[in-house]
């Protein structure tokens, strides 16, 4: 799912039953559905709530080069 429709969740009710739809219909299909932008925790307690499969964004991490992630990556 676009970020456009991620930042609707704490901004806007308008967009809430779109995000409701995609995620049930792609369940019913059997896809996962990966939402992008996710910046707020408000954002991934409501796609975690609505079982959304997979989210990215600022929330986690910021952009970074590859090394940066890679030692990130390689910490035990």
């Amino acid at each position: 799912m676009d970020r456009v429709f991620i930042s609707k969740i704490i901004h806007s009710t308008q967009k809430v039953p779109v995000l409701d739809a995609i995620i049930n219909l792609a369940s019913e299909l059997r896809l996962q559905v990966v939402a992008e932008g996710v910046e707020h925790l408000e954002q991934l307690i409501y796609l975690l709530k609505k079982q959304c499969n997979r989210v990215q964004g600022f929330y986690f991490f910021k952009p970074m080069p590859a090394d940066e992630l890679e030692r990130i990556l390689s910490k035990k």
